[in-house]
């Protein structure tokens, strides 16, 4: 597939998509999103027609919306994160069950997990968002964050939470690790690592990875209450992206989505389809998902079993902001992408419109 071809047919007037497919998709996301709250929307679909589609909604009626607005997307960092880890791995710079002690000696229980219990959240290591001292702490200086040193050593102590490759326990800082790692072996930032390999590669050109408070007045304006005692201000201003200490990706819908479908192309694979394989190779995630009727966790990618066709994707949640992005492996043919972008705190708004969108898009 190629990659630059898909950003500039989304913006032609006649594309081959048919009028009727586009107008379904477009209404059904207006619907989804109004219904869900009044934010800033931006929401994708991949693979179901000769052309993508892309829109936007703007339930605030405050400024213009466009598809080209950047949102952060917080979690689904993980996913590329993960992608370029198995390239490591395809390039025999790294081992999936090597332990990481081979590589960072010097981390906390490096020498009892492996890099693919990181990948797969089973690594035991104990994660952050609940902690007392980093809610305060971000509260308190959401413009100052932890440095990589402080986040381990505030969140480790001096066991791990279960023993390694036995639980799922989701844990941000077995994602720090891994940002660690990639940045380790290749000499480079993640910006740089995840640039040269994955976006440049798929012709990404508004996505990057953030690293300063000043890059975040490029996003779409994000309200919170979380950070300032309940009064709604625009976390641009204040919540500066080193407090996701694995890295913060800004992007588009459009992007994300071409990022994920790029996953399961046939043809122009972003990763081989032994790594993809790996990738989709999970284990079982108790806590219960507002969408998924069984949910599991393969190497940075959530996983969705259904007789009607496996979901695989991501979603990413944080102040003023939430991001979903799933492909639908379609046992009646190609697999179809849906990602959507909110300007909005509930947890479950970007992963209602993709579902939807997803719905519609099966039925072309």
């Amino acid at each position: 597939m190629n990659y630059t071809k898909i950003q500039e047919m989304v913006g032609l007037e006649n594309p081959m998509l048919t009028e009727s497919t586009r107008s379904q998709l477009q209404s059904q996301f207006e619907v989804s999103a109004y219904r869900r709250g009044r934010a800033v929307a931006s929401a994708a679909v991949i693979g179901s027609v000769p052309t993508p589609w892309s829109g936007e909604f703007d339930g605030t009626t405050t400024w213009p919306t466009t598809t080209e607005q950047r949102f952060p997307i917080y979690s689904l960092t993980k996913s590329f994160i993960a992608c370029a880890t198995l390239q490591l791995v395809e390039q025999g710079s790294l081992d999936l069950d090597g332990l990481l002690g081979l590589w960072l000696p010097d981390l906390p229980f490096a020498y009892q997990i492996t890099i693919r219990q990181l990948l797969n959240h089973t690594s035991g290591l104990p994660d952050y968002g609940g902690m007392e001292a980093y809610q305060q702490s971000v509260k308190n200086r959401p413009g100052e964050p932890w440095t990589d040193e402080e986040f381990i050593s505030y969140t480790c102590g001096n066991r791990l939470r279960s023993t390694p490759g036995q639980t799922f326990n989701y844990s941000n800082i077995g994602y720090l690790y891994l940002k660690i790692l990639l940045q380790s072996i290749t000499g480079a930032s993640l910006a740089d690592v995840l640039r040269d390999r994955i976006f440049t590669p798929l012709s990404l050109k508004s996505t990057s990875v953030h690293t300063t408070l000043e890059e975040q007045a490029t996003l779409v304006s994000g309200y919170s209450r979380f950070l300032t005692l309940g009064q709604s201000t625009d976390v641009r201003e204040i919540y500066h992206p080193g407090w996701v200490s694995h890295g913060l990706i800004a992007s588009t819908a459009l992007d994300v989505a071409t990022f994920y479908h790029a996953l399961f192309d046939p043809d122009e694979p972003i990763i081989s389809y032994d790594s993809l394989a790996e990738m989709r190779e999970f284990v079982k995630v108790t806590e219960r998902h507002p969408i998924f009727r069984n949910p599991g966790y393969g190497l940075g990618l959530m996983v969705d079993e259904r007789i009607t066709g496996n979901i695989l994707g991501h979603t990413g949640s944080g102040p003023g902001y939430t991001a979903a992005a799933y492909v639908l492996m379609n046992p009646f043919g190609d697999p179809i992408t849906a990602a959507a972008l909110v300007s909005g705190e509930d947890p479950d708004h970007a992963d209602g419109i993709v579902t939807d969108l997803l719905t519609i898009a099966q039925e072309q």
